[in-house]
């Protein structure tokens, strides 16, 4: 098996193991030579000691055999003093040599024989000593002859003694000098070993594990600046699944990079990035697009050489900001085509602080500004061109009507009427436009004052009352309730549109019922009123309803009287009664005729604004 097959955590394992294992052998060889050189030392030092020993109780006999001579012949105190004590010498020599004995009773042979003929001898040197100076003369020669025999005899067994204790001495130093080579040998063996072992394990370390490493290591920083990796690592150690996650990750990366670039080369916007110096380092393709230049063209170029000098300092502004407290910016600015003209764009930016980088989209509003500018002219031409005739004809034909420009004959006096009536619906488009557009741009304008809500309801029908007599539909009212504090002229423009809507879409002899009450459960926790206005129409569908308060929106039954409507007079009052603080809304059951528009506003509004003030209209620009 291939060392790279193998589990990181096995090779771990190996690593410490073989080199474990290798000293354990290592000491475990080491005691037993030790132990058998101990043991080697230690006989040695024995044969040593009862070589000496033996020595000396031979020197100690010899001594007291001679002294015993000399003592028959002379008998002086010293002589009997010197021999004494070397027969006390030979006892202890005796002893001595019957310890080793008992302590080494293996190396016993020839000892014991020769601590008998000590023993022998001590009995002999004892008996010698107590005989008579009348037995003295007699047996002076039989002791000579025991002297003789005991030395000889003991002097044999001693140097026969000797001489075998001597080889074990010398069979045990050379067994002694032979534990010491082979320790020797022992250690160098094993050293070896280790500095095999260890150049072994280190090579293996270093190309299984550290180049292995070194090789993950190079790739996690080839992902991170996009660079190629390294091949694959072979094996199916820990090391290898980790680097296969590694390519995999690279692969998945790669994947997402390549579909975030082409989300960006495809976008429809121009995606930028500046540095803090506000130069163009990257941009995408749709550069080429809008701007006639090429990708390639534009990074490294200050963005000040292609922004308009009119809008340059703005946009340096809302940039330098951007870097400073690291919002989102938004502003529009003129930006120079290739050709030499300016193209009107909508930027969004936001600075990275990690990159280091703003990072802009650029979008193209061109068509969109000048679709701005022609409809300004469009409702001045409105405003101006149109609104103006109309009023002096409407004066015209109601003077025509009044019969302060002569009398008309019946048919005459009808198409006038007519005719009245239809500028005057003109009229209401007209101004329905212009309040729209108005309110879209500058805000709604409210006039705070005490609005009597039951005069402004009476106010409503007076006006509307023609146009509900030309369909016999009668207008009527319920309730009352108390005046409120908002613009009286905005809140009967609401009762007004109400009304003409709920007039445009009743049949003829139908009757429509404006009801006023107290609003019981308040507006944010303030009294409130509400004005409901029910009509007799044909309903409105509930995935309609939804509808009925947007822009150009109509949702009721296709009638000739939808037909003839805007779409803008409901969008208004939504927009006037949200300005109030106050809702909106309608109730209409399938299958029911008619339908009930209702608004609720607080009597007194939690933040009243002050005449002239400006709030912001809920519908969009038209």
């Amino acid at each position: 098996m291939q060392l790279p097959t193998i589990k990181l955590t096995h090779k771990v394992a190996l690593l410490i193991v073989v080199p474990l294992a290798s000293a354990l052998l290592f000491v475990s060889l080491l005691m037993t030579n030790l132990n058998q050189a101990e043991q080697d030392i230690e006989a040695e030092t024995h044969a040593s000691e009862i070589l000496i020993q033996v020595n000396q109780s031979i020197r100690d006999a010899m001594g007291a055999c001679g002294g015993m001579l000399i003592l028959r012949m002379y008998h002086e105190p010293k002589v009997l003093h010197d021999t004494t004590e070397s027969i006390r010498k030979l006892r202890e020599d005796s002893e001595k040599l019957t310890e080793f004995v008992d302590k080494y009773p293996n190396e016993s042979e020839g000892i014991r024989e020769f601590i008998r003929r000590l023993k022998m001898g001590d009995e002999m040197f004892k008996q010698v000593l107590e005989l008579t100076e009348e037995s003295e003369s007699l047996s002076t020669l039989r002791v000579m002859g025991q002297m003789k025999t005991f030395a000889e005899v003991l002097n044999y067994e001693g140097n026969k003694l000797v001489e075998r204790m001597s080889e074990q001495r010398d069979m045990f130093r050379q067994k002694r000098k032979d534990d010491r080579l082979r320790i020797e040998l022992l250690i160098q063996v094993f050293t070896g070993i280790g500095v095999v072992l260890a150049l072994a394990l280190g090579y293996s370390l270093i190309n299984t594990v550290f180049k292995r490493l070194a090789s993950l290591m190079r790739n996690a920083v080839n992902i991170g600046i996009g660079r190629p990796l390294e091949e694959p690592l072979g094996g199916a150690d820990e090391l290898a699944q980790l680097d296969g996650v590694i390519h995999q990750l690279s692969e998945d990366l790669a994947y997402l990079r390549a579909n975030e670039r082409a989300l960006i080369d495809n976008a429809a916007n121009i995606i930028c990035s500046l540095d803090r110096g506000l130069r163009i380092t990257q941009i995408n393709p749709a550069v080429e697009r809008i701007l006639g230049y090429g990708p390639d063209e534009l990074p490294g170029t200050a963005l000040s050489l292609i922004v308009n000098e009119e809008d340059s300092n703005a946009v340096y502004a809302s940039l330098k900001e951007l870097s400073e407290s690291n919002q989102q910016a938004a502003f529009e600015a003129k930006i120079l085509h290739k050709s030499g003209r300016y193209v009107e764009m909508d930027w969004v930016a936001r600075w990275s602080q990690q990159d280091r980088s703003i990072f802009c989209v650029a979008h193209d509003i061109t068509e969109r500004k000048e679709a701005e500018r022609l409809k300004q002219e469009l409702f001045a031409m409105v405003s101006h061109d149109l609104r103006s005739p109309l009023t002096s004809v409407s004066m015209t034909l109601e003077m025509l009507d009044d019969g302060v420009l002569g009398t008309l004959n019946e048919r005459g006096a009808k198409l006038a009427g007519s005719a009245n009536a239809s500028v005057k619906s003109l009229m209401i488009l007209i101004n329905d436009l212009l309040e729209s557009e108005r309110m879209a741009h500058l805000g709604m304008v409210l006039d705070y004052e005490t609005a009597d809500l039951d005069s402004l309801t009476r106010q409503a029908i007076d006006y509307v009352t023609p146009e509900a007599n030309s369909k016999n539909i009668e207008l009527k009212v319920q309730g009352t309730c108390p005046s409120v504090q908002g613009d009286s002229e905005k809140i009967r423009r609401v009762l007004v549109n109400l009304l003409n809507n709920a007039i445009k879409f009743s049949p003829k002899n139908a009757s429509i019922t404006t009801s006023l009450s107290r609003f019981d459960q308040g507006i944010n926790g303030h009294d409130a009123i509400e004005v409901r206005v029910i009509d007799a129409g044909p309903g409105i569908p509930p995935d309609k309803q939804a509808l009925v308060f947007e822009k150009f929106k109509q949702a009721g039954h296709r009638t000739d009287g939808e037909k003839k409507g805007s779409g803008l007079g409901l969008s208004i009052c939504k927009a006037i009664i949200e300005a109030h603080g106050g809702m909106i809304g309608i109730k209409s059951d399938p299958g029911t005729p008619g339908s009930t528009f209702w608004f609720r506003i607080p009597v007194t509004p939690s933040t009243q604004s002050s005449k002239g003030d400006s709030v912001p209209a809920a519908s969009s620009s038209i």
